[in-house]
């Protein structure tokens, strides 16, 4: 089987599970992203063994697990105010760990063995708990709707296929070489028409946000989402890969299929929290 159906049936099955969780339940998307956080900071931590440091492996899973599940917990109805800040609160004190088990630990290179250890749960923890708040979030706030969680997916698929497509048919000017040799502008602009269009659909079938809100959507997808696929291509490359994992046939590891998510999705959330002033 080549690499482009390989591509397109993990494609497909990715689709099936990330949707089929938003539409089932916020705690079976949450418990979805969870796995997501545990695979891409585990594959974040082998990435860099390559590279001179040694993460903390378990203590930096076990932080990355806590510092998601304290985010996307205090999102949700069931737990009061003050249950929240505690939650939240025990966040600052993760850290400080971290620096603890380093202390004792006799490795050297304690400095990058840290920042290896902590880049990580900030690079793929907070933005997947953020991403709860789409679903849960109060209303007064334009979150709290499960379409608007569906629907960012959706045009973060539709732009990735878009580009990834007409990068394959007619890509000839390279964006950013020196980071991503395989990037061009065609598939940059082909991209972001998908996911203008799709956004435009979007809006007549999930009505509950306006079209200026899809299409700040798709102008977030498109720009910060291409700037967290560069990203992950400079950490590759850094760390001398092709892929972050090979989990995901055709598409590598969850640090691979998710980068956009890890840049755009902080801007999505400030956009929303804007927009409400």
């Amino acid at each position: 089987m080549n690499n482009f159906w390989k591509r397109t049936i993990t494609g497909i099955l990715i689709v099936a599970i990330i949707a089929g969780s938003i539409i089932l339940t916020q705690y079976a998307f949450a418990i979805v992203a969870l796995i997501i956080v545990i695979l891409g900071i585990y594959e974040f931590f082998l990435l860099y063994h390559n590279v001179q440091a040694k993460p903390m492996i378990i203590p930096g899973i076990l932080a990355g697990v806590y510092v998601y599940l304290s985010i996307a917990l205090s999102t949700f109805g069931f737990i009061p105010f003050q249950g929240k800040i505690i939650l939240l609160a025990i966040n600052l004190t993760v850290f400080p760990f971290l620096f603890f088990f380093e202390l004792f630990s006799g490795n050297k290179n304690p400095i990058a063995n840290v920042a290896f250890t902590i880049l990580p749960i900030l690079y793929v923890s907070v933005p997947f708990g953020l991403l709860n708040l789409l679903y849960t979030g109060p209303s007064s706030l334009q979150f709290g709707f499960p379409t608007l969680l569906l629907g960012y997916f959706i045009i973060i698929w539709t732009n990735d296929t878009g580009a990834y497509l007409a990068g394959m048919a007619f890509g000839k000017h390279k964006l950013f070489e020196r980071v991503s040799p395989k990037k061009t502008w065609e598939g940059l602009i082909s991209g972001a028409v998908f996911a203008f269009l799709f956004a435009w659909l979007l809006s007549l079938i999930f009505t509950n946000h306006s079209l200026i809100d899809w299409f700040s959507v798709a102008a977030i997808v498109a720009v910060f989402g291409t700037m967290g696929d560069l990203v992950e291509s400079l950490f590759k490359r850094n760390a001398q890969v092709k892929d972050s994992g090979s989990i995901l046939p055709g598409h590598g590891g969850m640090l691979d299929r998710f980068d956009v998510v890890f840049l755009s999705a902080p801007f999505l959330i400030l956009y929303f929290l804007l927009s409400t002033f």
